[in-house]
């Protein structure tokens, strides 16, 4: 894909004055993506540059294999004049090798299983994909702190973690073990209204505001 002229124009309207939101890199972010000028959602992780953790806008909804990148306060970490980064993708691997790694990057069977460890199994509610079932079956039954492994583990890849997340975030002993980056940038749900295009930001453009 390519961000047009009148995209990266419309971006800085959004922002002006850039200066105001230097370090403040989520707020930022979200500021773009409530504009809905993109199919987008905010990501969190890190970044090459920037101490601790950062956040920036992915174009398209797979934070971990975005069509861009927009970054609208690098500048305010790498001391440099205030302008907006703009990142086309050409491959799935273009994030990372910008230097961009969202929280929950990553293959789940790189590293251990998660497993529980002896205390009551707590079951995941509803009717589910046969892929799911078979992963969970594989795992077998899981207690507190083997989902807390689960939902700690990347989700990237090699699991239906969008689908089984989304079940446990609806699920009320099961919400508070899911780390809420990891909520934001795979399932629909929009915690906090921090990482989706939020209903008040729609009714606010729809209407001129």
């Amino acid at each position: 894909m390519r961000i047009t002229d009148s995209q990266r124009l419309d971006v800085e309207e959004v922002l002006e004055p850039l200066e105001q939101w230097a370090h403040k890199c989520h707020q930022a972010s979200l500021a773009i993506v409530n504009a809905r000028i993109f199919h987008a959602r905010v990501a969190r992780g890190f970044a090459r540059g920037v101490i601790g953790q950062h956040s920036w806008v992915v174009v398209g909804h797979n934070v971990y294999r975005p069509r861009a990148i927009i970054d609208p306060t690098m500048w305010s970490y790498a001391d440099r004049p205030p302008e907006v980064d703009y990142h086309v993708c050409a491959t799935q691997w273009s994030g990372r090798e910008l230097g961009y790694s969202p929280h929950g990057s990553g293959h789940i069977f790189y590293g251990p299983m998660p497993k529980s460890s002896g205390d009551l199994p707590i079951e995941l509610e509803g009717d589910h994909s046969s892929e799911a079932q078979r992963f969970l079956h594989t795992l077998g039954p899981l207690d507190a702190r083997g989902w807390m492994q689960l939902f700690n583990s990347p989700v990237e890849a090699g699991w239906p973690a969008r689908e089984i997340i989304t079940a446990a975030y609806r699920q009320q002993n099961l919400r508070a073990f899911i780390p809420v980056d990891i909520v934001g940038h795979i399932t629909d749900e929009n915690p906090g209204g921090l990482y989706l295009p939020t209903a008040t930001a729609e009714r606010e453009r729809a209407h001129g505001n």
